[in-house]
């Protein structure tokens, strides 16, 4: 009895009530602009708790021992569904992303991202190796491989998620910051020469984004519609909004995606600066709760998961509501825990459930912590 009370007391219930504010935001934008898809929401939710559970309930360093597997398998099935036959993999808006059990669709690429946080995770625990330019390349392959064939999807969005969190991991870490840095120069300074390789409609997105959808070219000004209704749904919202059903992009769908990509302008237009507000504070407290316990927690791979996992919370929100705002170019980007889609909302589930889990199990005994290296412990270049 002592222990489950002990592990109700530790358990960071105002960041779950943070995240449960979040689905219901999703959810009465949902309600408003279509209620079947918000039904569907409401059991993807049910099904998300439950794995919330299921991932808190095995010890997280026992799921660290199993991670190279589970990153395996989740490569595995990145090949699928660019080899497999259509009828089990579609297409879907030009990409194959999705396996299709029954009435299902399921995205592995959503599972990628758990996956290579936590081979990352118990791959850098206890490690110096990385403490040189050399050592960075497994990291980075860890990295690069499961990214690749997202982006071979395609699937831009989600591709992008992956360089931030290894970036912080890495950092967290112990990788040198003058390594890290000559890298991120060298990748800016490269930037141009990937231009050629860009699929059209993602040098489109880009020269749409630049012009802020009022292109001269009468092709992009065309397809800047969805960016240029975004910041007048955003804008007309004021400060306390339309209203659900009475929102003019409610009622007449006039915002492409508004259930998913772009859930947030919905949320400016039907709530207001105010509604905005509170949705910026519920993540604030996710955010706040989950480098609280990656700073207190001292087993090295509770603390590079605990990073792993709000590094991907952050990255997520700020491209999603980035791109909405018109401040990065539009590519496919769900609001976690807020946009409509089973996956993202079951494996964002997942991803609190490690993050809890390394909350309620951090250790008594120290572990080794070795994240604030000295400069003069082994001059490795």
């Amino acid at each position: 009895m002592s222990r489950l009370r002990r592990q109700v007391e530790r358990f960071p219930w105002p960041m779950l009530a943070a995240v449960l504010l979040l689905c219901g935001i999703g959810l009465w934008c949902l309600q408003a602009d279509d209620p079947s898809r918000a039904a569907k929401q409401g059991l993807w939710m049910l099904a998300g708790l439950l794995v919330l559970a299921a991932a808190m309930a095995v010890p997280y360093r026992r799921i660290g021992e199993s991670s190279y597997i589970v990153l395996i398998v989740t490569v595995v099935m990145l090949l699928g569904v660019m080899v497999l036959p259509h009828a089990i993999c579609p297409v879907r808006n030009g990409a194959r992303r999705w396996f299709k059990l029954g009435p299902v669709y399921f995205q592995p690429s959503e599972l990628a991202k758990i996956a290579f946080v936590l081979a990352l995770a118990w791959y850098l625990r206890f490690r110096k190796n990385y403490r040189s330019l050399v050592g960075l390349l497994l990291p980075f392959l860890l990295t690069l491989v499961p990214m690749g064939l997202v982006l071979v999807e395609p699937d831009l969005g989600t591709a992008l998620i992956f360089l931030p969190v290894l970036f912080a991991m890495l950092y967290l870490a112990g990788a040198r910051s003058r390594h890290l840095l000559t890298i991120i120069l060298l990748g800016v300074i490269c930037m141009p020469a990937f231009w050629p390789v860009l699929r059209g409609h993602q040098k489109e997105r880009i020269q749409i984004w630049l012009t802020q959808g009022h292109s001269r070219d009468p092709v992009l000004y065309d397809k800047g519609y969805q960016l240029r209704e975004s910041l007048l749904a955003v804008g007309s919202g004021g400060l306390t909004g339309q209203g659900g059903s009475e929102s003019i992009y409610t009622r007449y769908e006039l915002l492409p995606e508004d259930n998913t990509d772009f859930i947030f302008s919905l949320i400016a237009n039907q709530w207001g600066f105010a509604g905005c507000g509170l949705l910026l504070a519920a993540y604030l407290v996710l955010f706040i709760y989950g480098v609280e316990i990656a700073a207190t927690t001292v087993d090295p791979f509770g603390r590079l998961l605990a990073v792993g996992v709000v590094g991907l919370f952050a990255t997520q929100m700020l491209i999603n509501i980035g791109m909405a705002l018109a401040l990065l170019p539009i590519t496919g980007m769900t609001l976690p825990f807020v946009s409509y889609g089973g996956s993202s909302l079951l494996v964002n589930f997942a991803a609190l459930g490690l993050l809890i889990n390394v909350n309620l199990r951090r250790p008594i005994i120290l572990a080794k912590r070795r994240f604030d290296w000295d400069e003069i412990d082994e001059e490795i270049t």
